[in-house]
């Protein structure tokens, strides 16, 4: 395996940088170590892919050196338009470090990665991406390559990473706790104050500990980051005589933060849009998010929203919902909660389709 160091000189010795993106947990002992050592390599964090190669053009615009934006494959979907509209017109290079989540077939992945994981290379060459898949022994050499052709042909190119590339690496840094409230127990909060509501969950650790508090039937999302309150609000549009709650994640609301005033537009009565927030992807081990600068009780009341709250204990969540669970929508809580989750939550059981199905019947 390589080690994070040994990568990281290898992008330093062939001018690329600063680092860019956001997370996967292919991608998690590199990302520990930069920010364990923040003069090797700048790191930044911004919130979605396509916000990532904005960023990393300005980066080449003001600079002309090439920074690195890493993703995994499903975020492929969200930089195609300023791939091809941005970087690929204007001539802008930029080195993408993509994982390849999937790439083994079904049933040697979750089943979001299914379709991306199967279609990743055509993608790769519709999109006339210059790619090599990285390997142990030549990763320098296909690094210095890439590098080459982005410099020379001021292009897009992409390093391509598969699982247990990376040798491990234990961050040192103990991350800081704003809150001692654990997800599962405001999630168990939720559920048993708001019994009556069907809820949409979203991606990652909050749909398996909403699964493991209680089998209820949720939308469990696997995938598509970011859209949990897409969703809510447009169940609660169509089917008004059910009360709706989303679960979302700091994570996740940041990737698509529009929805926020769109909702607030929209006024729909019976949702409520809970932000359980820890500050950091939780599924892929805790790196950051930009949550610990964001005030979302106050964007949400400047967005439309009727009522917006913020609590950070189980006393807090219970008090409050007893209060507001029958007041009209859109009501936006935010839940400020611990890193870290709950030990041996197993991935929800169903299949996609049958949490279709489940969410169906029960709106």
């Amino acid at each position: 395996m390589i080690t994070p160091k040994e990568f990281v000189e290898s992008l330093n010795e062939n001018e690329l940088g600063p680092i860019m993106g956001v997370p996967c947990s292919i991608l998690a002992p590199l990302l520990s170590y930069i920010m364990d050592n923040p003069l090797e390599i700048e790191y930044y964090n911004p919130t979605n892919e396509a916000h990532a190669l904005g960023l990393a053009a300005g980066f080449y615009l003001g600079s002309k050196k090439i920074p690195v934006v890493f993703l995994q494959n499903s975020g492929l979907g969200n930089i195609i338009d300023p791939l091809t509209s941005l970087h690929q017109i204007y001539r802008i290079p930029v080195f993408l470090l993509i994982t390849w989540r999937g790439f083994a077939g079904e049933d040697t992945d979750s089943p979001e990665h299914y379709i991306m994981g199967r279609d990743f290379e055509d993608y790769l060459k519709i999109s006339h991406l210059p790619y090599e898949i990285l390997s142990e022994k030549n990763y320098a050499n296909q690094i210095m390559k890439l590098g080459g052709i982005a410099l020379t042909q001021k292009i897009p190119v992409a390093a391509i990473i598969k699982r247990d590339l990376y040798d491990s690496y234990k961050s040192p840094t103990v991350t800081r706790k704003q809150s001692e409230f654990q997800r599962y127990d405001a999630i168990k909060i939720i559920k048993e104050s708001l019994e009556t509501f069907s809820f949409v969950s979203t991606n990652g650790v909050t749909s398996r500990e909403s699964f493991a508090v209680k089998g209820s039937p949720d939308f469990y999302m696997i995938g598509s980051m970011g859209l949990a309150s897409a969703i809510g609000c447009g169940a609660a549009l169509s089917q008004k005589e059910k009360r709706i709650a989303v679960l979302d994640g700091d994570g996740g609301i940041l990737m698509h933060f529009g929805l926020i005033p769109f909702i607030g537009s929209c006024k729909p009565q019976n949702l409520f849009h809970f932000i359980l927030d820890n500050q950091a992807y939780a599924t892929t081990q805790n790196q950051p998010t930009v949550s610990p600068t964001t005030e979302y009780d106050k964007i949400a009341l400047a967005s439309g929203y009727r009522q917006a709250y913020k609590v950070s204990s189980t006393e807090e969540l219970r008090s409050l919902l007893a209060l507001i669970k029958d007041y009209d929508g859109p009501i936006l809580v935010w839940v400020k909660i611990a890193p870290g989750h709950k030990e041996r939550i197993v991935r929800v059981p169903s299949s996609p389709e049958e949490i279709r199905d489940n969410f169906i019947q029960a709106v």
